[in-house]
This record gives C-alpha cells, structure tokens and sequence, in this order.
C-alpha cells in the first residue's frame, strides 16, 4: 500500500523519525532556558559552639542539633537579609539569585550564586553574611559556629547539561507520541466491532455475563473437582503459614502445571495465587545463591509451558509482541551495563528476576483468552479472599503470611501500636475498588457485592497510602461520569463522600482503636497540609534532586542495574556517636528509576506498553464495543497504577509487575469480549435441554428415546 506515493513503511518511519526529532529540539530549548546558567559555589560548616556542653548536649545531641539547623540554614539563604548582607560587601545585580543545599550526612552547606559578573566573589560574600545569620538566628546562643570552609570556585554553566538531558527525554516522548498517533489512526486491531452496543447495553450484558461465571462457579464449588481446587488452595496458604516452609506452595504449584497441560487456566490461576495471593511474592525453594528459584518464578515457567509453548494457544496473535520483547532485550542491556559499571551482582540478579516476572503476561493472556469474564471472576474473588486472608493473618499474628507490616504510620510520629498492612494484593485493591465502582459487577445479592467490596477497601484503608487515595478517587468520579455523565459523577460523589464521612467518623469516635486514630490523622494530614511539612516529602524532593544530576552525566544509558545513583540514608550510630550515611539503594519516582536502570529505551519500552494500553481503549470506546465498559475501567485502573508509581517503591516489586501484568491482560481480553462467546450460560442451556428430552423420553417412550439420544 501506497500514501502519497510513497511505501506505507517508509510513511511510518518518517512519520517516526519526525516525532523523535520535534521531541529532541524542544526538551534541548526547554534545557536552555530551564537550566542553571553561570554559576559560583562556597561552602559553609556548621560545628558545635564553645558553650554546647553548657547547654547539657553530649556528643550525640551535638550532632543532630547541627543536623537539623541545617534545614534552617539553608531556608535562609534566599531572604532579603542575606541578600542585603551580602550586598554590603559587594554589589548584587537584580538578577543575582542565592540558593544553598545541604550535603546529606554531613555539616556543609553548599551556598551558590547565579547571575551576572564576578560570581566567585559574590558566593564567597553570600556565604560569609549566611554564617552570620546562622549564628544570630540560632535558638540556643553559643551552640552552633558557622564559617567559610571554601571560598567561592570556579564559575559553571550547566544550561548544556540540561540541554542534552531534556533533549533525549523530548526523543522519548516524541517517539511515543508519533507511534500512539499512528496506532490511533489505525483501524483499532483486534477490537470487536460487532455487534454495536451502547454503554448501558453493553454493562447490562457484562454484568449478567459475570454473574453467569460466578453462579457457575458456585455450582462447581459444591462438586469434588471443585472441593478439591478449593482444598489445595488452602494447603498451600495455610501450610506456608503455619510451618513456613516453601515445600506446600511448591506442591500445589507443580500439581497446577500438571494438570494446566490438559486445561491452561489452572497454570494462569496458579500464577495469580502465587503473584497476588496471601502468600509472600518471594518464597525461595532449594538454595542456590543469588539465583535461588521461588514458586511463583516456577509457576509462571510452567505456565509458559502449559500456554505459550502449548500447539494452539497462539492462534490468536499476541498484541503486545514487540513491546514485550523490547522490554525483555532492555532489561537484559541494562543487567549488562550494571555489570560493566561495577553493580552489586545480587542486586542486578535480583532486578532481573523481578521484572522478568512481566513473562506472567502472556500467560494470563493466552490461558483467558475467549474467556474474560473468567479472568475478571478471578481477579475479584481473588482479590478479596487474598485481602481478608491478610486482616486476618495481621490479627492472628501469622507472621509468614505478612509480607510487609510496617510499625511506623505517620512519619516522625510515634505509632509503633499501629500496623501499616503491605500484602500482595495491596497492587490490586486500587483498580479492584473501580472496578467494583464502576456499576460493571452487579451481583443478584448485595451480600455478593459487600463480601467483595469490604476486605479490598479495608485492605486499602489500612496500607495507609496516601498517594493512591486522590488517584482512586479520581478514577472511581471520572468512569461514573463516562458511564452516566453529570449524573453518575453526582451520584458516586455523594456515595463517597457519605461513605468516607462514616469511616472517619467512626474512627474519630475511637471505635476503632489507635488504628482508627492513626488512619483519622492520615487523612487529615492531606486536608491540613501536615503532609507537606513531614520528613517523607522531603526525602522524595532529595532523591529526586541526586537521581537528575546522575542523570545529567549519563542521559542516554543511565547507570545501569544494580549502580548507586547518589541518593543516601542517614542513620546515626549510637555506639560511635556519630552520623552514619550509606547509599539509598530504591527511590520513589519510578519514572526516574526507569531512566537511571534502563537508560532512555527503558523508558520508550515501558511508554511501548502504555501506547498500547491507551490505542486499545480508544478503540474500543469509539467503536461502542461490546467490551468498551469494561476496557474503559481497566484502562483506568492502569492509570492508576501510573500515577502511583511516580510516589511508590514499585518497579522491583514482584507483586506490581504481576498486578500490572495481569491488568494489562485483562484489558486486551476485555477489547475482544462479546457476549455470545461466553460458555457457561449455553452450557447451562444445553444441559437443561438436554434433561427435558431425557424426561420426556422416560415418561413416554418410544417416539422420544431418538430425540433424547
């Protein structure tokens, strides 16, 4: 095919290139202008006075109180009155800026000057009229002495730093939006365009759909096949739990991928138990080092081989090929470069091994595939058992089956009586509770609806994350208005609001113990703005800072897996009495991480996979798809996951890149479900058909034992 008499190929690799380029020129002009000009740095030390001990302060105390005015040090250095300090020792032009930042784990202040003409001067006189300042705005006289350690240096420009550095970030998202405009002009794949259906249409079908396959299910539930997958479950859960060996988990993950050679979902089912079940993502089996095997890495190796290496599952075409094995060949580049900057072995294994579990994708993608409304079946039902089995592993003190129960709430509050649940499923409760919002399940019973919908907000609730909360209340208001306009957002607004208002008024009542004090205080930390004032923000704000000026060295490769990027954690030794600083070996942003792990095609092959998430949803929407409802909701429990990520310690996390895995899958199944390819109704069809000739051929004879047969 030929556009404007040219190959369609060749089209698409300017349109490409054209997109890599605009994106190149603008992140290097936004460089420019962004970046730091010219610039002269001093240094300022903060020790302890003469009359310290006067004060009652040893050693120790000495050090944290210096420490800690540090952060007032450097609060100061762009007031009007250092500024007019230092303007008595030489002029300062009305451009002239003063900023200062402290070195973690240390007692300098790095106080630097940027503007105009004789910059080093200039530094060296701020520096001087910031230590006077210090000296007199401190709250204990005599404590603290500040002086100028070093004078001001050379002058620097890093407006070409930033240049290169936004450059190749603009690449990317060029490169990203060209390929997501070129899919969105396409005809939409895979997407199943008929029959037609409007949204509530199309949510009544899925809804009695969903109800089918959990009838059904029930109906199995009560036979022995059905007790039996119910029994192994529970052996493997509750054998873990209690003897904490890894040998039940194992047992019922080798008898899932026997018997997923003949039926693939019990391979697929046996990764989600695995991934985001009640179990711990990383139960390690024969010890063989760095690369000891755990059962969920077993599991997802046999269901590759029950699924994707099985003759007929591949039939369909898999949508995310290309994007998936971009993926695979980046991280294995970025294992490499680890290795070649002197990474830490085990670290770069363990990255490896952790994000090497997205092979879970097409696991549950070729297991489902026809039969969505199972795979969601699954997701809720598992998603809710998985959260009230850990409330309740967190109050009978099962400690095997608590992933992560962290004592400390509130940063720089003492709340060591309170947990602050962290289990497997956490990942999922955010796009479980849109879902289950959205009005797409709509049980027979309302105890149906409140036996799926109360473990997973509890779960949520008592995680205590902060920065999943606004996004979960975005994405719950924002479907309610694409499925019933103003309307439906006036009606889920009110529902939330009634329903966080009880929830918080129950737990200020204290009904609910220190746990309901401490999550009242959560939530009233956003309101007030307490949040903004806490020692997480500004750890976020640093690594932040250390990650973009590593950045600003290696723009184009990063540091590879397993490299220190200059982020720091500070403990302080009681023995030596002395401040202990060692290299932070995670950081929140996970877009950053990305960059510093991967490079720059890291973050074009995670961009690869949200392209085809964001095309896929369009396309179903604007093709009033049967499945539209459906892609819409997951679509946005996706975004959900993406907004958390820029604040959560997510991307080595074996859980949240099964979560995302098992999302993503959902919502390429969801853009190809209709209604008539569900089998349990005409199953359930058949056989009471079936049982009313048998019947009649009883009662009658003769002329209906033919038609029974």
């Amino acid at each position: 095919m030929k556009v404007f008499g040219h190959p369609e190929w060749l089209v698409r690799a300017l349109t490409l290139l054209l997109g890599v380029f605009i994106g190149a020129v603008v992140g290097g002009c936004l460089g420019v202008l962004t970046g730091s000009g010219p610039s002269s740095s001093a240094q300022l030390l903060l020790t302890a006075g003469p009359k310290a001990g006067a004060h009652g302060l040893d050693l120790g105390s000495q050090a944290r109180y210096v420490e800690n005015f540090t952060t007032t040090v450097t609060a100061l250095a762009p007031t009007a009155t250092v500024r007019e300090a230092a303007g008595a020792r030489i002029p300062f032009a009305a451009g002239d800026r003063i900023t200062a930042e402290s070195d973690p784990g240390t007692e300098l202040v790095r106080v630097t000057v940027s503007g105009g003409e004789r910059l080093r001067a200039k530094a060296t006189a701020a520096a001087e009229a910031l230590a006077g300042l210090a000296e007199r705005e401190q709250p204990r006289p005599d404590v603290l002495r500040a002086r100028v350690s070093t004078t001001g240096g050379p002058v620097e420009d890093h407006r070409a730093e930033s240049a290169v550095r936004l450059g190749g970030l603009g690449a990317v998202l060029g490169l990203l939006g060209a390929l997501l405009l070129r899919e969105l002009r396409e005809r939409g794949g895979r997407i199943r365009r008929e029959p037609r259906l409007s949204a509530p249409a199309a949510t009544d079908a899925f809804a009695t759909e969903l109800n089918a396959v959990l009838a059904c299910w029930w109906r199995r539930a009560r036979t022995l096949r059905g007790a039996a997958v119910g029994a192994a479950a529970l052996f493997a859960v509750f054998g873990y739990g209690l003897t904490g060996s890894w040998i039940p988990p194992l047992a019922v993950a080798l008898l899932a991928g026997y018997r997923g050679l003949r039926d693939p979902r019990f391979a697929a089912a046996s990764v989600c138990l695995f991934g985001f079940g009640p179990l711990p993502t990383k139960i390690e089996t024969v010890r063989l080092g760095p690369v000891t095997p755990t059962v969920l890495e077993i599991a997802i190796l046999l269901g590759l081989l029950c699924t994707v290496l099985r003759p007929g599952t591949g039939r369909n075409g898999f949508p995310v090929r290309w994007q998936l094995g971009l993926f695979l060949a980046v991280l294995l580049f970025g294992a490499l470069v680890g290795f070649t900057r002197g990474g830490d072995p085990e670290q770069i294994i363990e990255s490896v091994r952790a994000l090497g579990t997205v092979l879970a994708l097409p696991v549950l993608y070729r297991a489902f595939t026809g039969r969505f409304t199972e795979l969601l079946a699954l997701l809720l039902l598992g998603g809710a058992a998985a959260a009230a089995a850990a409330i309740l592993a967190a109050g009978l003190g099962l400690a095997p089956l608590l992933a992560d129960e962290r004592t400390q709430v509130l940063t720089g509050s003492d709340a060591s009586d309170v947990s602050r649940l962290n289990s497997p499923v956490l990942m999922l409760c955010g796009p479980l509770l849109i879902l289950l919002c959205s009005g797409l399940v709509r049980p027979r019973r309302i105890w149906v609806f409140l036996a799926l919908f109360a473990p997973v907000f509890a779960m949520e609730a008592l995680s205590f994350n902060r920065s999943t909360w606004g996004p979960l209340l975005a994405g719950i208001v924002l479907i309610a208005g694409l499925r019933g306009g103003l309307r439906g957002i006036v009606r889920r607004g009110i529902g939330l609001i009634v329903l966080g208002g009880l929830v918080l008024g129950i737990a200020f009542s204290g009904a609910l113990g220190r746990t309901g004090d401490a999550l009242a205080e959560r939530v009233n930390s956003l309101v007030s703005g307490a949040a903004l004032a806490e020692d997480s923000l500004t750890d976020r704000l640093q690594e932040n800072s250390a990650a973009w000026s590593t950045l600003g060295e290696r723009p184009l490769l990063g540091t590879g897996l397993g490299v220190t990027y200059g982020g720091t954690f500070i403990t302080y030794d009681d023995v030596m009495s002395r401040l202990r600083v060692d290299d932070r070996p995670y950081m929140h942003n996970q877009y950053l991480r990305i960059w510093l792990s991967l490079g720059l095609a890291g973050l074009f092959a995670f961009g690869a996979l949200g392209v085809r998430a964001i095309t896929v949803t369009a396309h179903s929407w604007r093709a009033r798809a049967p499945g539209a409802p459906a892609t819409v909701a997951l679509g946005f429990g996706l975004a959900l996951v993406a907004a958390v990520s820029i604040f959560q310690t997510t991307l080595i996390a074996r859980e949240y890149v099964i979560g995302t895995a098992v999302l993503l899958a959902a919502l390429l199944l969801a853009a190809r479900w209709i209604p008539a390819a569900e089998p349990h109704a005409r199953a359930h069809r058949r056989a009471r058909f079936a049982a009313h000739w048998r019947d009649r051929a009883r009662a009658e004879g003769g002329e209906y034992a033919l038609a029974a047969r």
